[in-house]
């Protein structure tokens, strides 16, 4: 029998599975036939016990790995899970309700290092991150030879263990840690800069011996009396799930809620260090505990609202953080973040940015128990439940996700496909009498705008060229850009009537270009 709704978010993982109170009757439902607006379907990939984290190498598109919350990592490979698992550190991890293997990250440099972490709750229930190195001579299997202790953090409770890994843009590792369990954090860990606990903490994992790694010189509290050097930012609850947009490079977190609100957190690339979430004298944008009708607003200085709350009265309890989209296939979700909830089954996207969060919908897929997101190097975006792994994929069939890029490992990955660009115009334009032509241009993504048009008394027969002043854009927004005439327009007498070509080429930060062309007709 299912607890009272309040209750739900205290343990993230009834969020990781404790399925006897959770598993609702049958297994997870996907949407069959999603007639929605994007044209999505959700692809089976395989069975899995408590598939906890999704990922696949830097450069490496052939293999995608799921960690399993007993101790498991397996490989999904040319579309089939191999029958030998990758690793299995079972005789090391205490798995049952939120504690297990809970999350893996490969080295920026894997392809030639051969080097991974993977972050579990000990026997003994420490925080623990360790590093392995692949097999020299079967890249589908680990060497649990070497296995290193990097991190141990110890923790005084079930719950809140967190488990995200992930490197960073920086190259450092980012290492997420709960508050320390209980209820409303007792021990004040969340705004205590004295423990790793309640943390997103940056180290640089690089190590020959147990326990030895390097903190960033640029970390906000190295050399701060009694703060550990380690912590990147703080004031969280449980940060199941944070991740990197790859294209950005800004972070998304997204911090699992008390009784009353599940918050989304937005950091924008090049921000982040030394900022307090809130947690725990804040639950979302409000003051925890919660009181008063409406409930009293947030009054912590300086510390950083949320861009997303989701209301546990609107049927929310634990909120599960995704990945910004950056599969091409996906196109009506390009450039969003996807997320989802452990109570509600629809999956949802938003658009964020330092300003908040727009665009926010359902997309028309469900699953129950949905407990993870993750991505591959292709980019494609894979959804987790307690017993399944599915694709979000195109409703054709037939279009694939695009194919990785080929070349020398970068971090984060290269984007090596090029924007989208959406150019309008009316197909009459007065532009002769007010001396300039006024376009629209949305671009999908972080981008450079160049806009000129060719100008003609007759079709095909270009007489003069002027161009727009070069705009930038931070993609997903609609951008008027104005092409000024000047002097061009005594080309063409009162009453006549031209005909001009608009151009407008389009750079992404990774330098692809795409170019759009519209005709337009000029009148007086």
């Amino acid at each position: 029998m299912l607890r009272a709704r309040p209750l739900l978010p205290l343990v993230l993982a009834t969020l990781l599975l404790g399925v006897g109170a959770f598993a609702l009757g049958a297994g997870p439902a996907a949407s069959k036939a999603p007639a929605n607006r994007t044209g999505l379907r959700l692809k089976p990939v395989g069975r899995f016990l408590v598939p906890t984290f999704i990922t696949s190498p830097p450069q490496d598109p052939s293999r995608l790995f799921v960690v399993e919350r007993a101790g498991m990592i397996r490989i999904v490979k040319a579309g089939q899970k191999l029958r030998h698992s990758f690793l299995d550190v079972r005789p090391l991890v205490d798995s049952g309700g939120e504690r297990g293997l809970l999350s893996m990250a490969f080295r920026p440099d894997f392809a030639r290092s051969r080097l991974f972490y993977i972050y579990y709750t000990a026997k003994n229930g420490d925080l623990t991150v360790e590093e392995y190195r692949q097999s020299l001579g079967n890249p589908d299997r680990a060497d649990p030879a070497t296995r290193r202790r990097v991190m141990v953090i110890p923790h005084p409770n079930h719950n809140h263990n967190s488990g995200q890994l992930q490197f960073g843009p920086d190259g450092y590792l980012y290492v997420g840690a709960g508050d320390g369990g209980a209820s409303g954090d007792p021990d004040g860990h969340g705004q205590d800069l004295r423990t790793r606990l309640g943390k997103i903490m940056r180290i640089d994992p690089t190590g020959t011996a147990d326990l030895q790694y390097s903190v960033p010189l640029g970390n906000p509290y190295v050399g701060q009396d009694g703060d550990a050097p380690e912590i990147w930012a703080s004031g969280f609850r449980n940060p199941w799930r944070f991740s990197f947009d790859r294209v950005t490079n800004d972070m998304v977190i997204a911090d699992v809620g008390q009784d009353a609100y599940e918050e989304i957190d937005y950091v924008r690339n090049g921000t982040g260090a030394g900022e307090n979430f809130g947690w725990s004298a804040c639950e979302g944008t409000h003051a925890f505990p919660i009181s008063g009708h409406p409930a009293a607003k947030c009054a912590l200085a300086g510390s950083v609202p949320p861009v997303i709350e989701h209301a546990h009265a609107g049927g929310y309890c634990a909120v599960i953080g995704g990945v910004v989209v950056r599969d091409r296939s996906l196109a009506g979700l390009y450039g969003q973040y996807l997320y989802g909830d452990l109570c509600r089954p629809e999956l949802r996207s938003a658009r964020l940015s330092a300003a908040g969060a727009t665009e926010r919908r359902t997309i028309g897929l469900n699953l129950r128990n949905v407990i993870t997101i993750g991505q591959d190097a292709n980019n494609c975006v894979y959804v987790g439940t307690f017993t399944s792994i599915y694709r979000i994929a195109p409703a054709a069939s037939t279009a694939p996700c695009p194919p990785g890029p080929v070349g020398p490992v970068v971090n984060p990955p290269a984007d090596r496909r090029r924007p989208t660009v959406v150019l309008t115009a009316s197909r009459v334009l007065p532009a002769l009498r007010s001396g300039r032509i006024h376009v629209v241009v949305r671009c999908d993504e972080p981008c450079r705008i160049e806009t000129s048009a060719s100008l003609a008394q007759v079709k095909g027969e270009p007489l003069a060229r002027v161009s727009a002043p070069v705009q930038t854009a931070a993609g997903g927004e609609v951008v008027g850009v104005t092409i000024p005439l000047g002097a061009i327009r005594g080309l063409f007498p009162a009453g006549s009537r031209a005909f001009a070509s608009v151009r407008v080429r389009v750079l992404d930060r990774a330098h692809n270009a795409r170019t759009v062309r519209r005709a337009v007709t000029l009148t007086h």
